[in-house]
């Protein structure tokens, strides 16, 4: 009832503060686990200990769902939001934001509320004028043709590029270890990308790229198997991708264009989760999407 969404929209107040104040020890642990692998396990605690805390709240058809997945979805959820909110640059600001996620997780624990989620709460806030609805092409430019050898070479270079970042961390990462990885010269580095900044941004790119076209494909309507293998698809590229993903959305970067290029693609992501989801979001888009 409306008592209990109010509840649950305190909480999420109390817990976007806290994530508020805690965010750098957050996203500086996450890159630290990249570097040292035993540190991954100290976060299993916290995070098995937050879904089942959310357990015993949850309203579940009898073998609808696994509760465990549904907690865990949740926490990940919450987690994600506020981090997106944080990266966003203002784009919502925290009091609209509290209560949208407050509102989608109070529907997600006990379902739709009649009176509460059927459109009642009025006209929806208008959609960010600097949501853009593509990306910039990373291709070689225009009149620079590649041999056959040439695009082996590339696409070997690339291929160690989605080895080595993931495994060493960006700023950790040398050229020198991307040539040895390919078993290619830094001659051959060099003639088809300036940097390592460089490489990163196209393979930054190539992955929003193949997430964002997912995201385009996301099935309208309540068709569970249409959903289902949506999630197979979604899924399988986050983890052909996830290790670029995951240390794009951790780091801080040096280089201005890769900053800009996070802004960008962030943008362009919730542009298309917006015309995704189009009519069919219960609460407000914006943070749905996020």
């Amino acid at each position: 009832d409306a008592a209990g969404r109010a509840a649950v929209v305190a909480w999420m107040r109390e817990f976007s503060e806290f994530y508020d104040a805690f965010a750098p020890v957050f996203t500086g642990f996450s890159v630290a686990v990249r570097s040292d692998r035993s540190l991954a396990g100290a976060s299993a605690p916290v995070s098995a200990g937050f879904g089942q805390a959310l357990r015993p709240h949850l309203v579940l058809d009898d073998g609808a769902v696994e509760p465990g997945v549904m907690a865990s979805t949740i926490v990940t959820m919450i987690v994600r939001a506020n981090l997106l909110r944080i990266g966003s640059g203002g784009l919502v600001g925290r009091k609209r934001f509290v209560e949208a996620l407050g509102a989608t997780v109070h529907r997600t624990l006990v379902g739709p509320v009649p009176g509460l989620d059927d459109g009642a709460a009025g006209p929806r806030p208008a959609r960010p004028a600097r949501l853009r609805s593509s990306i910039p092409d990373l291709s070689p430019p225009a009149g620079r043709t590649l041999s056959p050898q040439g695009e082996r070479m590339r696409a070997r270079i690339v291929e160690a590029g989605v080895e080595v970042f993931p495994k060493l961390g960006y700023h950790e990462t040398r050229v020198d270890d991307v040539v040895a990885a390919a078993g290619a010269s830094h001659g051959s580095f060099y003639r088809y990308f300036e940097g390592k900044d460089d490489l990163f941004r196209v393979l930054a790119t190539e992955a929003a790229e193949k997430l964002i076209g997912c995201i385009d494909a996301f099935p309208g309507g309540d068709d569970a198997a249409a959903l289902h293998d949506w999630l197979d698809t979604w899924f399988g590229l986050y983890a052909e991708h996830g290790g670029i993903i995951g240390l794009w959305r951790e780091t801080q970067f040096p280089d201005r264009a890769l900053e800009a290029l996070t802004k960008r693609v962030a943008d362009v992501a919730l542009a298309r989760l917006l015309d995704a989801l189009g009519e069919g979001a219960v609460g407000d888009p914006l943070v749905d999407a996020m």
